[in-house]
């Protein structure tokens, strides 16, 4: 008898049903000609069946959460065709979904073709054996088990429609301006939906006419970094942002911040930053863990949430930083009831600590002045004033 693992390709070469998470379709003849192979390697062929939700499979199979329970998984995730799976097939998968064109796209096909009748020795380590494979010019009658490669929970048909297919719709919440500095707003964006998601992609739309991007900045989300950003053409008003995570503590609860986007307006009209979402761009959707996916809708006018644990009355001390924009020394004027003892932070775009001071200051105003500012890059800084477990925040733009 065979091993278990490969039944479910013999039941599928008689009922020519799919076999879900590892099996794409079998061919009872030859796959492709010589002259219609050129396609394998578009990034229109490529981007087939791929989603966040793939980076989600493959990071909890390398930090050993949930591992790969198939060759044919194990070898769709092997996106750099290295016989081996690792970060840098999420890095790749990551840039084709942004859309930042890698060279390796046009080197490697984007489907393999393995033999049906094949049988893995170990299952669990498809690379380590040579597994029969189907060349360009192969022109068997054989059936082979063709593996989208990237495709890990295999999302995709030859009878796709057009975008994923999404069973609910949650909101993505597009706040109020949470610092305002002359031309600048700061605007949050947070996920208000009430199902947990472990992975998140999204495209959105401003109005490019009238406001500029500055940059993006962190609210703390973790591995937060540039390369979740595709901001090639932000000047067309255009943002892409893919995110993800392995681990269940972190995935996205109602109310989590995503990011800070910083805007300068253009003109001194008052016209909106109508900052929306839009599939045109990127299929705004968010996963759940066990694969569901979700269609993401921008919701505005969500109000910013207080910093301050439990402050419903007026704060009994404020904190703030003028001017802003910064270009030198970032000044941050204190004011209090009472003596007290605060520290000042300050953090860079990505969240890294740039300052960090302890002072005692007393009662009235008092004025910290940062000259450090000065031999800091331009860019989006956040601030905290901390007392006690209280803190105030804030942004500023070093130019």
């Amino acid at each position: 008898m065979k091993p278990s693992h490969q039944l479910p390709v013999i039941r599928l070469l008689f009922s020519g049903l799919f076999f879900s998470l590892s099996i794409q379709f079998i061919h009872s003849q030859s796959i492709h000609s010589q002259s219609d192979t050129t396609n394998l390697h578009d990034r229109s062929e490529w981007l087939k069946g791929l989603s966040t939700f793939d980076l989600v499979l493959i990071a909890q199979h390398i930090v050993q959460v949930r591992l790969l329970d198939s060759p044919y998984r194990l070898i769709a995730a092997d996106v750099n065709y290295s016989n081996g799976v690792n970060a840098l097939d999420i890095v790749l998968l990551r840039h084709l979904i942004l859309d930042r064109p890698k060279p390796f796209f046009g080197e490697y096909n984007a489907w393999r073709y393995i033999r049906a009748d094949y049988v893995f020795k170990n299952p669990a380590s498809p690379f380590q054996e040579l597994f029969p494979e189907k060349g360009i010019n192969d022109t068997s009658l054989l059936q082979f088990i063709a593996v989208k490669i990237g495709d890990v929970n295999n999302s995709h048909t030859n009878d796709d429609p057009p975008g994923m297919m999404r069973q609910a719709t949650l909101p993505v919440g597009i706040g109020q301006p949470s610092h305002r500095a002359g031309e600048f707003f700061t605007f949050p964006v947070s996920y208000e939906g009430a199902e947990a998601l472990a992975a998140i992609q999204l495209g959105l739309q401003f109005d490019a006419d009238n406001w500029e991007l500055l940059e993006p900045s962190t609210a703390g989300l973790p591995d937060f970094e540039p390369g979740c950003f595709n901001l090639r053409e932000a000047e067309k008003g255009r943002i892409k942002f893919v995110w993800y995570t392995p681990w269940e503590k972190e995935q996205l609860q109602m109310g989590r911040t995503l990011f800070y986007l910083t805007f300068r307006r253009k003109t001194a009209s008052e016209v909106a930053l109508m900052l929306r979402t839009d599939d045109g761009i990127l299929e705004n959707t968010g996963f759940s863990d066990p694969g569901q996916a979700y269609a993401l809708v921008a919701t505005e006018a969500f109000e910013p949430r207080s910093e301050v644990a439990g402050a419903a009355a007026p704060l009994a001390w404020t904190a703030r930083c003028a001017p802003n924009p910064v270009t030198d020394v970032a000044r941050f004027q204190v004011e209090s009831p009472s003596a007290k003892a605060v520290s000042v932070w300050v953090f860079n775009a990505l969240g890294i600590r740039t300052y960090y001071r302890e002072l005692s200051i007393p009662a009235g105003t008092t004025e910290v002045a940062i000259p450090e500012v000065a031999q800091w890059p331009a860019g989006i800084y956040t601030w905290k004033v901390k007392a006690g477990k209280e803190k105030r925040q804030g942004q500023f733009v070093k130019r």
